[in-house]
């Protein structure tokens, strides 16, 4: 390889005035950190269909096992499909599950905004806290919050952020 601390001369000669070549500053010479790598820091479970016994694997005797513990993780799975269907649309929730609906969202998740009509008023904003039988609200940008007795909301309807 050449030098490769300083510019080379141009390929093509088109005539140019006389003058120095130009010299170049580069980085010599880089070198990464090597990481360890191991497979189990890295947080990929391996899957329950592919764990196979390999001590085992030449033996009759072990099959029926090895198919029993395939159905197993396969009803597993299965069961774990039909409990991700159990949750309800908000439009199927009782009053009551959709104030909890509102209470249990994850922190990292900006608040939901929502309306409660009750017999005489409106409210639109944000639940903060459900105690006694009384949902507290933040409504607009307030920033007390507002008792609403339980027993008069009617309606409560999902607004977004």
């Amino acid at each position: 390889m050449g030098d490769h601390k300083s510019a080379k001369s141009p390929l093509l000669y088109i005539q140019q005035p006389n003058i120095k070549t130009p010299r170049a500053s580069m980085q010599s010479h880089y070198r990464t950190p090597k990481k360890a790598f191991d497979d189990n820091k890295k947080g990929y479970p391996m899957s329950k269909k592919r764990q196979v016994n390999w001590s085992n694997f030449g033996k009759q005797d072990n099959d029926d096992e090895a198919e029993e513990e395939v159905t197993e993780s396969s009803e597993e799975d299965s069961d774990q499909q039909e409990s991700s269907h159990d949750r309800k649309k908000f439009k199927d929730m009782t009053l009551e599950e959709r104030v909890y609906y509102f209470l249990d969202a994850p922190k990292h998740a900006p608040v939901m905004r929502c309306e409660v009509k009750t017999e005489g008023r409106n409210y639109r904003g944000m639940i903060i806290d459900y105690q006694e039988k009384n949902v507290y609200m933040r409504v607009g940008k307030r920033t007390t919050p507002t008792a609403i007795p339980f027993d008069t909301i009617t309606e409560i309807r999902l607004l977004g952020f």
